[in-house]
């Protein structure tokens, strides 16, 4: 746990903010690869969705759910079981999931159905991903939340002595600054 936290915090350090939620969301897949609890064709699917060419063959029960949506759906409900019956539950009935469609933060509140205890972190990402892609971002925190914990969705203050520290003649200190930084009295 120390060393994952240190090469947080290091690797934190040296990335745009915009890209230390990948970092993070990265280094969990790793991790959980690493105990052999990643299911690579759920997160291959999350990052790809269906990549097939062909169309939907099943016309969308609903209006309220965009085409993509509804193609990822049908694509993924072949990846597994659980997937399977979340797309035949929610066929026959899908007023419960228009409900959890409308929320403001659907990511925060268990999936319909009981399907939040039936499928894994993982996999309620890619069914967050079928039906709320704008609000994959803030799923994607709450799962880094869940399997490494919530200081790994908090990046690490910038601390100027420990940068200087880790400095030699050798390796200076390189900082990219958008317009409005100035870190010139923090150096000093």
């Amino acid at each position: 746990d120390t060393i994952t936290r240190q090469i947080y915090d290091y690797t934190c350090t040296g990335i745009f903010e915009k890209h230390k939620l990948m970092f993070s969301f990265q280094m969990t897949c790793m991790i959980m690869n690493g105990e052999g609890t990643l299911e690579k064709h759920v997160l291959d699917f999350f990052l790809k969705g269906d990549k097939s060419l062909e169309g939907v063959t099943e016309l969308c029960p609903v209006s309220w759910l965009v085409g993509a949506g509804w193609k990822d759906l049908l694509c993924m409900s072949e990846l597994s079981e659980s997937f399977g019956e979340l797309a035949t539950v929610f066929k026959a009935d899908p007023t419960e999931w228009k409900n959890w469609y409308d929320l403001e933060n659907p990511e925060s509140v268990p999936l319909p159905c009981g399907f939040t205890e039936k499928l894994s972190p993982l996999q309620r990402l890619a069914v967050m991903r079928c039906f709320r892609p704008d609000r994959v971002y803030n799923a994607v925190k709450l799962f880094v939340m869940e399997i490494l914990g919530e200081k790994y969705v908090q990046p690490p203050v910038v601390d100027f002595a420990r940068i200087y520290g880790q400095s030699a003649p050798m390796s200076p200190m390189v900082f990219i600054l958008s317009p409005g930084a100035d870190p010139q009295s923090d150096i000093q």
